[in-house]
């Protein structure tokens, strides 16, 4: 769905279009959940974010002011609300050998197992502009943006976190 498109539903759904509202949740839906189980590291977790997101944007939407904006508006709403919950408990490892990530990450169990738990090994900054670059698709400036951190900042945490997701997976496919 291109720009334009979303723009136009976006502003129909802050009109009340609850039709238009359902297909933009649809195109972002797999980019939020992707974000909050790589953050929370567990589905169950990552499900309710993500509901908790589109309940809040949901009746936030008429507050949107720029309908072309919907994206990251919703993106800081999950952002929010995943940072709320891991204040409120900590994250074991034993949640990422439970989570599993099959409707978005491909390959076998193991490959699954063995990239959260690899990105479970980054610092939260580092966890988090990944999957907003990777997984959301957005850019560094983007990140930035919706992070508050500047975009160089952002740049050094993709890099310094794909190199450590690049040796934890070499060394868990040695073992």
């Amino acid at each position: 769905m291109d720009k334009k498109t979303r723009a136009k539903l976006a502003a129909a759904a802050a009109d009340g279009d609850t039709s238009a509202f359902a297909k933009l949740y649809e195109q972002v839906y797999r980019q939020l959940y992707y974000y909050a189980l790589s953050n929370l590291q567990s589905p169950d977790d990552a499900a309710d974010a993500v509901q908790d997101a589109a309940l809040q944007a949901f009746a936030g939407i008429a507050s949107l002011r720029e309908p072309s904006a919907f994206d990251s508006w919703i993106f800081r709403i999950l952002m929010n609300i995943v940072k709320q919950k891991q204040k409120n408990y900590a994250i074991t490892r034993e949640h990422s050998l439970d989570a599993d990530p099959s409707a978005v990450i491909g390959g076998s169990p193991f490959g699954r197992v063995e990239m959260l738990s690899a990105l479970n090994e980054l610092s939260p900054e580092e966890r988090q502009c990944l999957t907003l670059y990777g997984a959301a698709g957005y850019n560094s400036k983007e990140i930035a943006e919706l992070t508050g951190m500047k975009a160089s900042t952002v740049r050094s945490h993709i890099s310094r976190g794909r190199e450590k997701l690049r040796k934890a997976l070499k060394q868990g496919k040695g073992r």
